[in-house]
């Protein structure tokens, strides 16, 4: 498939998943180039193939989505006002602006069909990763000075 027309259709799709988020104000798209948020994109890929993961909150299944979202809000401080990133098979960045966060977080569940999340901010510099597991939920909040473990 041509390189353009299947970029076309990246940009389409995400501005169609974008769209279909509550609880944001706006959204800008932003094809990634390899040096955009290389510490956040590296440590979303590395937490993927982590066997122990930095201390973080676990939530027994099933869950409740206004539990899971008031356990995001107080362990991460995001309380409405949010300004986020989500890296959309990671070549759009979709940056989202926005005075809902946990309306923002809920329909992300509901979009996925999972609680699997990675959202990075930039001001300041930290990841919020959730980890759907069989029998609960990890979530983790990343910041730069916070080591990672290695694989096995």
């Amino acid at each position: 498939m041509d390189r353009s027309l299947s970029n076309k259709l990246l940009t389409s799709r995400a501005k169609k998943y974008a769209s279909c988020l509550l609880g944001a104000e706006s959204y800008r798209l932003q094809n990634l180039l390899p040096e955009d948020f290389s510490w956040h994109r590296e440590t979303i890929s590395l937490m993927h193939s982590l066997t122990q993961k930095p201390d973080g909150a676990l939530l027994p299944k099933p869950a409740r989505t206004d539990d899971i979202t008031k356990t995001i809000m107080n362990a991460s401080n995001v309380k409405n006002i949010f300004d986020c990133w989500i890296f959309f098979e990671n070549q759009i960045g979709i940056n989202f602006h926005g005075h809902e966060f946990g309306d923002f977080l809920k329909s992300l569940f509901h979009l996925n069909k999972s609680y699997d999340i990675q959202l990075a901010f930039t001001n300041p510099d930290f990841i919020i990763s959730l980890n759907d597991e069989e029998h609960f939920i990890e979530i983790h909040i990343i910041k730069p000075s916070k080591k990672l473990c290695e694989t096995e």
